[in-house]
């Protein structure tokens, strides 16, 4: 079936006649196959499989199997490495299909539905029959329907029919979202306009399922009572949301067709191919009217324990009396935005919402797809991928490209244009994505550091973006992004304000929203410096000047490595990364964290991926290259533990390194990856285990997550030094 499933695809557009006629055959992987894409100067990996012929009402013939392969025979891809777009493209006969097909699955799965649910998250469905010729019926044969027709080159004529949602439903089976690809909003199902929508919607189909029920003799008197009582619709409710008022109260639908696509509007039915059309107005009523009747299925089925198919049909007899006006608007493709910009009143669309649609966009999302993250239309679920809206997108990348203060006072007027500057500098600069993730980082840790500040002076409240792009700028002086450490971001803000004294600036709210201000602050560090800077290892000779200067700072253990720094700036030293530790009487007060990277590596850019995945070798990780490093370790040495111990002596070890211990790093590197595979947070290396090194929470705050293999948010961490170790090499 093989080159049945590829022409599928060729024919709905997602491969060509070149990709299908590759001399080399199609691979397999578990129940899917394999292809490589040529795409441009790209390739992408693509799998594929068909469901069709499988059902949920013979299930039990291969449901067991698939599922075993989708749980054991996992996908094995490394994108961090391999830097491809990785597609998975399922076929179904349609939307329903699909989700009987999900269904069997996760009966199957028990306590493997996360395996299950994430198959279905990340996969691109394609349904069979959204290429066949459909033909929709309309209300009174066709004969009350409303034309208009211009002379306007691009858009011809429109004609407006009611149809009832029976007959859209046949169109939303063979389509689902791909019918609202014109579209600039997904149908909104997360939000909560959507979901008072899709209540009010849901209202009408109980109206109706209760009428249905009695007057076709459905329901016995008991039952109609008990439903009743669960839906728990008022009087009120029920006079003014019978199904035929539903007409009077919904806006309609537009769908824009091009007459050479085989649109041929008829007396009595309009016949469209459906992957060909698409609705540019009405996304939030198809979607969330199709979720409202999914849901009700749920409940009915969970009150009485009939079979499916029973509450199926007389849904459906409700759905054939609520009738919605449908516009079939004729015209080219390139019009459709013009058009779907100026019509839905239910939720305004506004510019990052239209954004969503420009052909920059889609042209980012295919680079983006490498990240596992995209641009999200408004209400379209992320999926598998993290996810930016537009606006989101483009203040960041302003924050990435040095321009924090246009990001703090972005005008949306200029979506467009910074939407097509981002595509043209990440193709040029893959690193750009990765400084895009440290924006987030960053952002979370000032929110959460805001929160802290009883008086927040001008900096606190306007300073984000300014403070974010500083850290972007400033990182290679503080080790760079491997060495990116969260609670230098304290040193970080101390030196910017360092920076504004210099250039005696007492910056005010309009300073930062402008990047002028920026500009200044980056000549400092690209400007030839006049003055020799004195090397680092000077340092040593200072350090008694260093510990009184210290402790007249009063400040504690945590501001410590901020205060080195600020005797390093006035004595006109060289900036290098370095670490500090606490010691009283030879015992060192706390374990030893490695940078954040170390460990992050093992979930960003895969935390929203299905199966298994190949994780990257110890012998390649940031882990061992982090312990190759050489650095200042700067003993900080108390006369007591805990607040209260005053800082007594200063020892610095020029060259601190951990490249010795690189066999212990492995073994616990291996057992954390095999953590990871099995999905047990409790697997992680501890502290009681005895070995040099441990994993242990390092995060900003409890609400500082990431996704675990187990589909839990779990608090971030890291890989830390045990305490006695680091001892052990003091003494040495």
């Amino acid at each position: 079936m093989s080159i049945n499933e590829l022409k599928i695809l060729r024919d709905k557009d997602f491969l060509s006649n070149e990709d299908i006629d590759s001399p080399s055959p199609p691979s397999k992987k578990g129940f899917l196959k394999y292809i490589e894409k040529q795409t441009g100067d790209d390739v992408w990996d693509i799998y594929y499989a068909s469901f069709v012929g499988k059902d949920s009402f013979n299930s039990s013939t291969w449901a067991s199997d698939i599922f075993q392969k989708i749980d054991q025979e996992k996908i094995l891809f490394d994108l961090e490495e391999q830097k491809r777009t990785t597609l998975f493209w399922i076929i179904f006969k349609d939307l329903e299909h699909e989700r009987r097909i999900k269904r069997a699955l996760l009966d199957e799965a028990k306590k493997g539905k996360k395996v299950v649910n994430d198959f279905f998250d990340y996969i691109t469905p394609v349904y069979e029959g959204s290429g066949v010729e459909l033909s929709l019926e309309v209300d009174q044969e066709g004969i009350n329907y409303l034309e208009y027709e211009t002379k306007e080159e691009g858009v011809k004529k429109a004609r407006a029919y009611n149809i009832s949602m029976e007959e859209m439903q046949k169109l939303y089976n063979v389509t689902g979202a791909k019918l609202f690809e014109g579209n600039v909003r997904q149908g909104l199902p997360d939000k909560k306009a959507g979901k008072e929508l899709r209540e009010r919607f849901k209202k009408y189909l109980k109206v109706g399922v209760l009428i249905k029920g009695v007057e076709g003799q459905h329901f016995s008197e008991e039952f109609t009572e008990e439903l009743n009582e669960y839906f728990k619709l008022k009087e009120v409710d029920q006079k003014q949301n019978k199904p035929e008022l539903f007409w009077y109260k919904n806006n309609g639908i537009s769908i824009f067709v091009d007459p050479k696509d085989g649109y041929k509007p008829e007396a009595r039915s309009i016949s469209i191919k459906p992957d060909k059309v698409s609705v540019i107005n009405g996304a939030q009523t198809l979607t969330n009217m199709f979720l409202g009747v999914e849901e009700l299925l749920k409940q009915m089925v969970n009150i009485n324990d009939e079979k499916e198919e029973k509450y199926k049909e007389l849904i459906n007899e409700v759905l054939a009396e609520i009738y919605v006006k449908v516009i079939f608007i004729e015209g080219d493709k390139e019009f459709s935005e013009a058009i779907t910009e100026g019509l839905n009143n239910q939720i305004p669309i506004r510019p990052e919402d239209l954004a969503a649609i420009f052909p920059a966009v889609k042209n980012l999302n295919k680079v983006l797809e490498k990240y596992q993250t995209k641009i999200l239309k408004a209400g379209e679920s992320p999926g598998f991928n993290d996810g930016y809206s537009p606006l989101e997108f483009v203040k960041s990348f302003l924050i990435v490209d040095g321009r924090p203060g246009t990001s703090k006072n972005f005008g949306k007027d200029k979506l467009k244009e910074e939407l097509e500057n981002a595509l043209e500098k990440i193709k040029k600069d893959k690193s750009l994505m990765d400084k895009m993730r440290l924006v987030s980082d960053i952002e979370k840790w000032w929110n959460a550091k805001n929160k802290s500040i009883e008086k927040k002076e001008i900096f606190d409240k306007y300073g984000k973006c300014y403070f974010q792009s500083y850290v972007l700028l400033r990182r290679d002086d503080f080790g760079g992004e491997d060495s990116f450490k969260k609670e230098n971001l304290d040193l970080y803000k101390e030196n910017m304000k360092e920076d504004l004294i210099k250039l005696k600036r007492d910056a005010d709210m309009n300073d930062y929203k402008s990047d002028a201000l920026f500009n200044k602050i980056k000549a400092l560090y690209t400007k030839d410096i006049e003055v020799c800077k004195l090397p680092f290892s000077s340092i040593v000779d200072m350090k008694y000047e260093l510990l009184e200067y210290i402790t007249n700072s009063d400040v504690s253990s945590y501001a410590y490595a901020s205060r080195i720094n600020k005797f390093l700036s006035s004595k006109n030293i060289e900036k290098r990364y370095f670490r500090t530790i606490s010691e009283v009487d030879g015992r060192i007060q706390e374990y030893f964290p490695l940078p954040n990277s170390t460990f992050e590596e093992l979930y960003i850019g895969r935390k929203r991926r299905m199966g298994d995945i190949v994780y990257p070798k110890f012998e390649n990780s940031k882990l061992k290259k982090e312990l190759g490093r050489s650095y200042p370790l700067f003993v900080m040495k108390k006369d007591k533990k805990g607040k209260e111990g005053k800082l007594i002596g200063i020892e610095i070890m020029e060259n601190f390194t951990l490249n010795h211990v690189v066999d212990d790093a492995k073994k616990v590197f291996d057992l954390t990856v095999e953590a990871f595979k099995a999905g047990e947070e409790k697997q992680f290396p501890k502290v009681s285990d005895d070995k040099v090194f441990h994993i242990r929470p390092k995060a900003i705050d409890s609400n500082d997550t990431f996704l675990f293999t187990d589909g839990r948010e779990i608090t971030k961490r890291t890989f830390w030094v045990n305490k006695t170790y680091i001892e052990s090499l003091l003494k040495k």
